[in-house]
């Protein structure tokens, strides 16, 4: 196949991507995906003053394009979905994946507001409160807290909508969902460029 009709194939698959799309989470993964085109990210005052070698892409046919780090990053995901965000006036979202501790999540601001949070793993309350740290007084207020099936537990908060424990138990389902009704796509072939 010729590159040229490779990169036609690969821009007719990838048009009509949303959701997550992970087939293995080996390591950590964080990315920042900014609905607003590659060039105009590439020359974003925020990225520019940042330490590191940062890297932005946008898959042929959509229309978030993505941040990452080539080398490990030193800036803080949050602050840069935050920023980009500000900057272009637009939506950012930080997802996350920590092989460590493994909990995965996002973080969704909208002008440079955090508008909603979502996150589950293994639940740790008894061990931080052990430890003398009050979960519920690091947690923003309105925050909704439920186990699934598995004893996972998931978190959500929202300035956009409302869900009820039994709404928020989905894991990578919800976060998929959440995907969808932005039609963004976050995949491994965006971190591989495959």
């Amino acid at each position: 196949m010729s590159s040229i009709s490779s990169v036609l194939e690969r821009a007719k698959i990838m048009v009509n991507k949303v959701g997550l799309d992970f087939e293995d989470f080996g390591g950590n993964v964080d990315v920042v995906i900014v609905k607003e085109v590659k060039d105009s990210l590439e020359s974003s005052d925020y990225l520019s003053a940042l330490q590191g070698d940062w890297h932005c892409d946008q898959a042929p046919g959509q229309i978030w394009s993505f941040c990452h780090g080539k080398t490990y990053p030193t800036a803080d995901f949050t602050a840069l979905a935050k920023a980009l965000s500000t900057e272009f006036s637009t939506k950012a979202i930080y997802f996350y994946y920590g092989d460590a501790s493994g909990w995965m999540g996002y973080q969704l601001f909208i002008d440079g507001e955090a508008s909603e949070d979502y996150s589950f793993g293994v639940d740790y309350d008894e061990e931080m409160a052990e430890a003398g740290i009050d979960v519920s007084a690091q947690r923003k207020a309105g925050t909704v807290v439920a186990h699934d099936d598995d004893g996972y537990q998931c978190l959500f908060w929202s300035l956009l909508r409302t869900k009820k424990q039994a709404e928020i138990v989905g894991g990578e389902a919800f976060i998929n969902e959440f995907l969808q009704g932005e039609n963004a796509y976050i995949g491994s072939n965006l971190l591989t460029n495959e």
